[in-house]
């Protein structure tokens, strides 16, 4: 492992915050990798996708390096949060990190993100005594829009997740035809 990059892979780091969101916060609507183009088209995609109880939408962003935290600042989104956050869908947004890359994270969200909060995850086995999956929220974001997503807009995400979940079972299935 080189300095300032992760132990853990963003596929880990994903799958254990979509833990934490789905068991510990009881939200039912996690998607990865899914568009962002509920008021924008900018064709970028979320890592991870968050829709509350009350539909309010949390973005995730999976970062697996300092290098890659830092790069981030080059999104469009980024100057919106910053300079109009309630143009865009977002109630809240994260970068999730590994715990040793913690420090310096959250050194550069506090310079770079002041809005954004920032998820530590650690490496643990899985077992059913680990309630918060392995991710502590080290740094609480700022409410950038405090709109409720609409109904069409969450059957939206519903849709966009389905079409991830069949992207997902084809490339699985060609990986067994391989074996």
């Amino acid at each position: 492992m080189k300095k300032g990059q992760s132990s853990l892979t963003a596929l880990e780091i994903k799958a254990m915050v979509a833990g934490y969101f789905r068991y510990k916060k009881q939200c039912s609507i996690i998607a990865f990798e899914a568009s962002n183009k509920l008021k924008w088209a900018d064709g970028e995609l979320a890592d991870i996708l968050v829709v509350t109880e009350s539909r309010m939408l949390y973005e995730i962003e999976v970062k697996v390096s300092i290098s890659d935290l830092r790069g981030d600042k080059k999104k469009r989104k980024h100057q919106s949060f910053l300079n109009s956050p309630s143009y865009l869908p977002t109630y809240k947004y994260y970068f999730a990190i590994s715990k040793e890359l913690a420090d310096k994270a959250l050194a550069i969200c506090n310079e770079l993100y002041p809005y954004a909060g920032l998820l530590v995850v650690s490496k643990f086995p899985f077992n059913s005594t680990a309630v918060d999956f392995g991710v502590r929220e080290c740094k609480s974001p700022k409410c950038l829009n405090k709109k409720r997503l609409s109904l069409k807009e969450v059957l939206f995400l519903v849709k966009e997740q389905s079409g991830t979940i069949c992207r997902l079972a084809r490339s699985n299935a060609s990986l067994q035809e391989t074996k």
